[in-house]
């Protein structure tokens, strides 16, 4: 299995219904502050005045503070210590969405300023420029063919769209410019993107915009198929992929050589594996948790945290995140054979939210929507059980 693993290296990213309560910008088309207002800033995020933010278990937890909502994040291609986090303006801070960047060796955060670009090739020709805030949600960082990092943006103020930047970080700043975008259908409610090799991407398509909201939830929250998973390309624009319709479609990945599509089903306890050549399912893993986001391990494993079942994730954003103290757990699935392997992670109790868990070195970082913060879980490995 190691060669099938080694393939999914290249991509990490994640998104789900328990941040889209979190995020305000569910079903909302009113945000008007600009995102061009929000003012760059470094900070160390690792220690704060609040007792609450201080290490516990004998130091193996460590909370990364001062983040607004953290949705989703994902180590660069090719680093081991730079993460992009996707920040949403969720219960904490009422804000616009940023993107910012984190070195896990000092915890510095540097968030990121956008400049808008508009460049052929990068998404729809007919797609304009944002106008107002963003309200990020699931994020894919990409390495392109020519060395170009491509950051693709799950985003829901104003319209639903997958939004385009280039990460350039060869200066003595990073730089983020906005240079394009693709809307989706305005009645579906998108939730996460996995780019390809070829330049287009897949979104999961998590349920019917309308059912996003409690008065949905009944239908969300069935167990019954409630989306299907969009293909873009600039050929063929966005179309349905056949054999995708499940309950929930939420965090996706895409191997590295682009053949096969990893993604979470939400309410479905399950992830599914799909041939992107033959179009169908070829394979779907049976997990114990109610999996959001989807992260890749050093070894290629499809890594997912959760709730343990659908009455406690229906809590979650019936509450919009306040009555959010269920525990959580980190399972990994292996890309190869489907095989389902429990990760012992001590001290899982201080988060509440968590939407995705990304491994770094010997560290598990797991974010928490909910919260102002991520954290860091000093652990034994994917392998642990």
């Amino acid at each position: 299995m190691k060669a099938k693993r080694q393939a999914l290296k290249a991509t990490a990213t994640a998104g789900g219904l328990l941040a889209c309560l979190a995020l305000s910008a569910c079903g909302s088309s009113n945000q008007d502050v600009q995102s061009d207002k929000v003012d760059a800033r470094s900070a160390s995020a690792s220690t704060s005045a609040d007792a609450a933010c201080e290490p516990s278990h004998g130091g193996k937890v460590t909370p990364v503070c001062g983040l607004q909502s953290p949705e989703d994040f994902q180590l660069l291609p090719g680093s081991t210590n730079q993460m992009l986090i996707s920040l949403g303006n969720g219960p904490v801070y009422k804000g616009p969405s940023s993107l910012a960047l984190l070195n896990t060796d000092t915890n510095a955060v540097t968030e990121l300023p956008v400049q808008q670009k508009p460049k052929d090739g990068w998404g729809d020709a007919g797609c304009t420029p944002p106008k107002g805030e963003f309200s990020f949600h699931g994020m894919n960082v990409q390495k392109m063919g020519d060395g170009t990092v491509r950051v693709l943006v799950v985003n829901h103020a104003k319209r639903e769209s997958v939004e385009f930047f280039e990460l350039d970080r060869t200066g003595s700043d990073p730089q983020l410019a906005w240079h394009g975008c693709v809307t989706t259908p305005a009645e579906s409610y998108i939730n996460d993107v996995a780019g390809l090799p070829d330049g287009g991407f897949v979104v999961t398509v998590m349920a019917p915009k309308k059912d996003v909201q409690p008065k949905g939830f009944d239908s969300v929250f069935s167990g019954k198929n409630t989306g299907p998973v969009y293909h873009w390309s600039a050929k063929s624009g966005i179309r349905t992929m056949p054999d995708t319709m499940k309950p929930g479609p939420n965090g996706v990945q895409v191997s590295a050589d682009g053949r096969t599509m990893y993604f979470a089903e939400y309410t479905g306890f399950k992830m599914a594996r799909y041939d992107l050549e033959a179009e169908k399912i070829t394979g779907e893993a049976d997990l114990q948790i109610v999996p959001d986001n989807v992260s890749v391990g050093p070894d290629g494993e499809l890594v997912m945290v959760g709730v343990k079942t659908l009455a406690e994730a229906r809590e979650c954003s019936e509450s919009a995140l306040a009555k959010c103290d269920h525990p959580v757990r980190v399972q990994t699935v292996d890309p190869g054979d489907l095989k389902v392997t429990d990760v012992s992670v001590d001290g899982l109790d201080v988060l509440r939210g968590a939407t995705v868990a990304v491994p770094v070195g010997d560290a598990l970082y797991i974010s928490s929507v909910a919260n102002d913060r991520m954290v860091r879980f000093a652990y034994n490995g994917l392998t642990s059980k």
